[in-house]
């Protein structure tokens, strides 16, 4: 598979794509709020984004197969090009909304097509190992995009979102110069990964049943996690979401998985506000955008090992990551809640005059 130009190429643009997606992720809150973009109109902005991505995914397939999946890509990367410099340009808080719809927009004609040039270039008898390289690159975009992101902020903000910029650039001279023009209909195979059942309106009401909950409850998580100690919130809802990685791994039905991911949506809308404020609240002014860095890169070096050692699990068994994922996710829970709860009691020492709200 090393030797398929063609899928080293694709993976390669994807990759540079999601460096310079990962390199504004650490700054774009810290930038939006210089010139006083409020928190609902940051949330707004990341409700944006989400929504505008989820429903352009299926068009931006359709016209791919239509059009041709080069073409959509090199306007993808392109529109993600320019919006990156735009911000840059924007003095009104509300315009980061506008600017975060319309980059969803863009994001979503970016992946579709790559995975679908994919299963146009390689066998259906070799499209896993093809899947874990473009995944690899994948991952490694997003891992290596945040700490170059929050290095060059140091700089100032502005640096960033023009390395972005430059890095969509550079995916569009691979796509352009590497990528040969593919149009072949899509392989129908019997060895497709439907354990469940599910049909691709399934799947996607899956999300949604994810995404709705999570929207929507975020602001009471945000708002609990400023009055109540944070780290009984993260060992709260975080040790809550082990059994139904358990269950994920159990279920026998499509629909059940369904009514989980609302489940689960509920219990994040709580931990993650928790975790956020928590590294917020302890990162010296000097070092805000630096430590943004360092968390989005940790995170994403474990989606990035998940994502490679996974791999063999689900070759003996489908079931198997999910378990394995419930188990880790659980030790990860204990030993980090542990560790903020020593960090708020230093805090609490610290500062006699601290009250904690119990």
């Amino acid at each position: 598979m090393l030797r398929n130009r063609t899928l080293i190429a694709i993976s390669l643009s994807v990759g540079a794509a999601f460096i310079g997606i990962g390199m504004v992720g650490p700054v774009r809150v810290l930038f939006a709020q210089s010139p006083g973009a409020s928190l609902a109109i940051i949330g707004a902005m990341a409700s944006a984004y989400l929504v505008s991505n989820f429903i352009f995914q299926y068009p931006s397939g359709w016209l791919a197969d239509r059009w041709g999946r080069k073409q959509v890509m090199i306007l993808g990367l392109f529109i993600q090009a320019i919006l990156s410099l735009l911000y840059l340009l924007i003095t009104d808080p509300i315009l980061f909304v506008v600017l975060r719809f319309v980059e969803g927009i863009a994001a979503a004609a970016l992946l579709p097509s790559a995975r679908a040039m994919i299963i146009d270039i390689v066998p259906p008898e070799q499209q896993g190992e093809a899947y874990g390289i473009f995944n690899a690159f994948f991952n490694a975009g997003f891992l290596i995009g945040p700490g170059l992101g929050g290095l060059l902020a140091t700089t100032g903000y502005a640096s960033a979102f023009i390395g972005a910029a430059l890095f969509r650039i550079v995916a569009i001279v691979i796509v352009i110069a590497l990528i040969p023009t593919v149009r072949k209909e899509t392989i129908t195979t019997k060895t497709m990964h439907d354990h469940l059942g599910a049909s691709v309106a399934v799947i996607g009401l899956a999300y949604m049943a994810w995404s709705i909950p999570n929207i929507i409850l975020s602001p009471i998580g945000g708002r609990l996690a400023d009055r109540y100690r944070r780290s009984l919130m993260i060992a709260i809802f975080g040790l809550a979401q082990v059994p139904l990685y358990i269950l994920y791994g159990l279920a026998t039905m499509a629909s059940l998985v369904v009514v989980l991911f609302g489940l689960h949506g509920i219990f994040y809308a709580f931990i993650q506000p928790a975790v956020d404020a928590h590294v917020a609240t302890s990162s010296r002014s000097n070092m805000r955008a630096r430590v943004q860095g360092m968390y989005s890169t940790v995170g994403l070096l474990g989606a990035f090992f998940g994502a490679n050692l996974f791999s063999p699990l689900y070759a003996i068994n489908y079931r198997l990551p999910l378990f394995t994922m419930g188990t880790i996710f659980g030790l990860c829970v204990i030993t980090g809640s542990i560790l903020v709860r020593i960090s708020e009691s230093r805090a609490k020492s610290a500062d006699p005059l601290h009250e904690m709200h119990l």
